[in-house]
């Protein structure tokens, strides 16, 4: 789960952004939402979110103050203000996106997938990760590159394979989605994560959906189609021949 870290002078900016954030699909897990510079620096002593969605115009340090003392320390930062003509210097700033207030859901989720097409394309290939799977027969050690897809069935999880065999986990969705590293995979709707190096087509039409290489045709809810086909389509894989049908 993509984690977030808010700062605003606002309160009420926090807020609605904070609701903003946990109403995407999948929701972001906000892990501080504060309004001064002191509050924000004191978690991220602690931890560092994926996500830093920063201010601006503040009392005392403004937005650019804090992340010229802080730096990105290894998250995306997301520029969240009124004013436009900062757009230039936030971008000077390395930032992955600036959005404009009031953001709109659409915006935010925009943003999001900008950041995990970022992350795609910095973090290597996870040859090594492994899952780890607990089963009747004992615990399964299962290698991430050999996962196509996983599908939620209530709390229980369905893992298909390359290799066409198929594994019944009694951990649920969301376990797997925080610990599967995002570069390699995403997940694309409430009950399906796919690995990104097994999508086979996608179909954009009045409906879209994914076709991965078991043949499985996954939709993409109409909310996210625009955002989660730019994300599918930027993503660069060597090891299939993905192709994209569109109406025309």
């Amino acid at each position: 789960m993509t984690t977030a870290l808010i700062l605003d002078d606002e309160p009420k900016a926090v807020l609605l952004l904070k609701s903003a954030l946990e109403k995407l699909m999948p929701p972001v897990k906000v892990i501080g939402a504060v309004t001064c510079a002191d509050e924000a620096k004191s978690i991220l002593e602690q931890e560092t979110p994926d996500v830093f969605f920063l201010d601006v115009e503040m009392p005392g340090e403004n937005g650019f103050q804090i992340l010229e003392k802080i730096g990105h320390k290894g998250m995306h930062v997301v520029i969240v203000t009124a004013f436009s003509e900062f757009a230039v210097k936030a971008f000077r700033f390395s930032v992955t996106d600036f959005l404009l207030k009031p953001v709109s859901l659409d915006d935010l989720q925009q943003a999001i997938h900008k950041t995990k097409i970022k992350a795609s394309k910095e973090q290597p290939f996870h040859e090594s990760f492994t899952l780890r799977i607990p089963s009747n027969k004992g615990v399964l050690f299962i290698p991430a590159h050999e996962v196509i897809r996983l599908e939620a069935d209530g709390a229980y999880t369905h893992i298909y394979l390359r290799n066409q065999e198929h594994h019944l986990c009694s951990s649920n969705l969301s376990t797997f989605e925080q610990n599967l590293p995002p570069s390699m995979f995403l997940r694309v709707n409430r009950s399906h994560i796919i690995n990104l190096h097994f999508v086979e087509r996608l179909i954009d039409k009045k409906e879209a959906w994914i076709e991965m290489v078991d043949h499985r045709q996954i939709p993409i809810p109409r909310r996210q189609k625009k955002d989660m086909l730019a994300t599918l389509t930027g993503f660069a894989n060597p090891k299939t021949n993905r192709t994209t049908d569109k109406a025309l």
